[in-house]
């Protein structure tokens, strides 16, 4: 069983999320490895909007539809591992990392632990999943558009 291109981007993006929100802040530089033009932007007030477009694109990736295709696929996969083929457990635990995130931040020098980040980084996993329920709704209805000529 390989894991496709999105579950291999949606690990990247994961562990570069998590390297970049756990790193200690003890000089106020933790922005120094983006682009200037990011940085002054992030740094100009723009935290909230950060967290959500993090976690909508980290959601997209995550809960968007598995090409993998019924019982074949999910029969494939190990058994302790099929539980995470649902849509529902995949975006329960992106909303946990979120609430860990900001809880092991409290902890880290330098970084602050705010309600506000947990809120956008959940209304950023909502928008995904939404995206991805308008998507595969589109696409059900082209397939039976397309099974059933008039």
């Amino acid at each position: 069983m390989r894991p496709t291109i999105s579950e291999i981007l949606c690990i990247v993006l994961l562990v570069a999320g998590l390297a970049f929100a756990l790193r200690p802040n003890s000089h106020g530089n933790v922005n120094q490895i983006l682009p200037k033009a990011v940085r002054v932007w992030i740094n100009d007030g723009h935290d909230e909007e950060e967290n959500l477009i993090a976690f909508f694109i980290l959601g997209s990736f995550a809960l968007f539809p598995s090409r993998r295709s019924g019982r074949a696929a999910s029969g494939a996969r190990p058994a302790a591992v099929r539980w995470v083929d649902s849509r529902a457990v995949r975006m329960a635990a992106l909303m946990a990392l979120v609430c860990a995130i900001e809880l092991v931040q409290l902890f880290i020098p330098g970084r602050i632990s705010d309600l506000n980040d947990v809120c956008t980084g959940w209304s950023g996993i909502f928008a995904a999943w939404l995206l991805c329920l308008l998507l595969e709704e589109r696409a059900k209805k082209q397939a039976h558009a397309g099974s059933h000529p008039d």
